[in-house]
């Protein structure tokens, strides 16, 4: 069974205490909580796009009608007018790589009329919840994962949504928007909670993104991840745990001899933006594929020189796509395979290892440079013939 953790989530059951929220009169808001809400334009109709007045639903004075859990519920609504808002809190201590679920409580009351046990022509208020996996605070950034807006009212329901968290600190929202400016647009929210498991992946497949990128570079991959279910992150550490095959996004050198040594199976996309590595993923998402090549062969392999970088194996690239072997700079692992082995430049101890071993069928290319390589590769590839 799959190990479920609750994280830190303050002030869940909105039990804990309300404040007033930035010295406005009508924000009161749970503590722990931030409020946040759209602004109107200028020019817009007037009644659009209000900011919600902020209160304590306390079941002690008014019932319990609005309350699922203890004695409070944090409600917000606005008069004659709409509004999209909703709080919003920050969680640290996260662990990168895991699934992260963010669930709340909401009843929405949304009614041209004032019988409070029904919502009578109401506005159309839809609730949903989300997360931002990069723990911003900005509810419109584009990083951010919103689960299904869902149109209910009068009644308790839950609003769910699941990400993988790609920082150790998240950002985690409640939001209520309305269409239609009736009397009463209220919405009520309690018993928030937030749990962390292993992510659960189709495959053991992984996109290792740089060390540096920002959230517009992950925001560039959410199609492709959920597209084919893969996991995504900027660890070395967690790339790799499920043995599958490694797609990373402008990999050092370093890292790239580091993976090659580990013997993990490793594709490689160069992009110079976000844009760039959006349409690369576009691009097999079109396709139906996750890798651009087929799984690496348990047989054939192609040894790389110990002092090959990243443009030697950016040579291998189109090669790798069409036929399919395993590639690396680890004689164990060619050796290994009892295959063919395509050795590029191998020195003298390396080569006598390869021609000693009778079950290995050894082919070897001598090249001056990356271009030299793909130059004999791509003959290869235009032929139909893997080896010489």
């Amino acid at each position: 069974m799959v190990k479920r953790t609750e994280l830190a989530l303050k002030n869940k059951d909105f039990c804990d205490g309300f404040r007033n929220y930035n010295d406005i009169g009508e924000l009161t808001v749970a503590n722990d909580w931030h409020a946040w809400w759209r602004e109107g334009e200028d020019h817009q109709e007037p009644g659009y796009l209000h900011r919600p007045d902020y209160e304590p639903e306390d079941g002690r004075r008014f019932g319990y009608r609005r309350i699922r859990t203890g004695d409070f519920a944090q409600k917000l609504f606005t008069t004659f007018s709409t509004h999209e808002a909703g709080i919003y809190q920050q969680v640290s201590g996260v662990s990168v790589g895991k699934q992260v679920t963010f669930s709340a409580w909401v009843q929405v009351w949304s009614s041209k009329h004032d019988n409070i046990e029904q919502s009578k022509e109401n506005g159309c208020y839809k609730t949903c919840v989300g997360i931002d996996p990069y723990g911003g605070t900005d509810p419109r950034a584009p990083q951010v994962i919103w689960g299904e807006l869902t149109e209910e009212y009068d009644v308790w329901g839950q609003r769910t949504v699941s990400v993988e968290a790609v920082s150790d600190t998240i950002t985690v929202f409640l939001r209520g928007t309305v269409q239609w400016r009736v009397k009463h647009n209220d919405s009520y929210w309690d018993e928030a909670r937030l749990y962390a498991e292993p992510m659960l992946k189709t495959g053991g497949d992984y996109l290792l993104l740089p060390e540096g990128a920002g959230a517009e570079w992950y925001q560039a991959a959410v199609p492709y991840l959920a597209e084919f279910g893969i996991s995504a992150g900027k660890r070395r550490q967690d790339a790799g745990l499920l043995g599958g095959v490694i797609v990373a996004i402008n990999p050092t050198e370093g890292l790239l001899s580091e993976m090659e040594e580990l013997e993990l199976g490793v594709e490689v996309i160069l992009a110079a933006t976000p844009v760039e590595l959006s349409t690369a993923l576009a691009e097999r998402i079109e396709d139906g594929h996750h890798l651009a090549q087929p799984p690496p062969s348990d047989v054939d392999y192609i040894l790389m020189s110990p002092s090959a970088g990243r443009s030697w194996y950016a040579a291998l690239l189109h090669y790798l796509m069409r036929f399919g072997p395993s590639s690396g700079r680890s004689v164990q692992s060619a050796l290994k395979n009892k295959g063919f082995v395509t050795a590029i430049n191998p020195d003298p101890e390396v080569l006598a290892r390869l021609q000693g071993d009778q079950d290995v069928l050894l082919d070897v290319i001598e090249a001056a440079s990356p271009e030299a390589l793909l130059e004999i590769l791509q003959k290869r590839i235009v032929t139909g013939r893997r080896l010489r």
